[in-house]
């Protein structure tokens, strides 16, 4: 599978705060949600399953959108879409990247 970059800039949450993490990848307000998604990961079995499944899958359309002339920006548009953040946090908690 190829690996589309993730975008890196731009972490302004909703409200206009830029503030970001120590890490710089997640805005603070949501560094609390992304912890309790990390334990959940590791504690239930059930949602660790549905997330796996869910960031398979969305990898899956990546690689499949990708494989076109318009395909890196396609994956672009999925990735910054609703979607593809929730992509992004759930492959973090689950220690994709």
């Amino acid at each position: 599978m190829t690996t589309t970059p993730l975008p890196t800039s731009g972490t302004a949450t909703s409200a206009g705060n830029a503030t970001s993490s120590p890490a710089g990848s997640i805005p603070c307000r949501a560094s609390k949600h992304f912890d309790d998604i990390r334990k959940k990961y590791r504690a239930d079995r059930e949602f660790k399953q549905t997330v796996d499944r869910y960031i398979s899958e969305f990898e899956r359309l990546l690689d499949e959108v990708s494989r076109d002339d318009r395909g890196q920006v396609v994956a672009r548009t999925y990735l910054t879409s609703e979607t593809g953040k929730v992509y992004t946090m759930l492959a973090h908690a689950a220690g994709r990247f």
